[in-house]
């Protein structure tokens, strides 16, 4: 236990879990002040040598951009893991991208989260609106509805 970044004293855990049921496979309790990917590498081996074992054919790591530890990556993927990670926007990397050509580029279009499967909802004019402009601006008071 160590004083946080907040200066408050407490912990800083790493937890790996699995994606699709959020079952934790590992947990380690760190010190508050620790960085974020501080031990993270070791742990997502210790993950994949589990899920091998366990029979995971497919297996994917994901983080923000304090995850993307590049001496890892090269043997992550002569394993098989894929992996998504975040990266910070760097300027040398920035200008990497400027200089590529427009057609190098493609949206990307994301599908969908759900469907929705039921009739769309509209507000009534009048006291929704009111109170929810209020909540949103922060006016307190008392509110009529019509």
């Amino acid at each position: 236990m160590d004083v946080a970044y907040t200066g408050v004293w407490g912990y800083h855990p790493l937890v790996v879990s699995l994606s699709n049921t959020g079952e934790p496979l590992l947990l380690v309790n760190r010190s508050g002040n620790c960085p974020s990917a501080e031990g993270a590498a070791e742990r997502c081996d210790q993950a994949q040598a589990l899920c091998r074992a366990a029979g995971f054919r497919r297996i994917t790591f994901r983080g923000d951009t304090d995850f993307s530890q590049t001496e890892h990556l090269d043997r992550w993927n002569a394993d098989g893991v894929r992996f998504v990670f975040g990266y910070d926007a760097r300027a040398n990397l920035i200008r990497e991208a400027d200089a590529l050509p427009t057609r190098a580029w493609t949206r990307l279009v994301r599908r969908p989260a759900y469907e929705v499967q039921t009739e769309p909802r509209f507000l009534r004019s009048g006291g929704d609106a009111r109170m929810r402009r209020a909540l949103t601006t922060g006016t307190k008071g008392t509110f009529l509805m019509s």
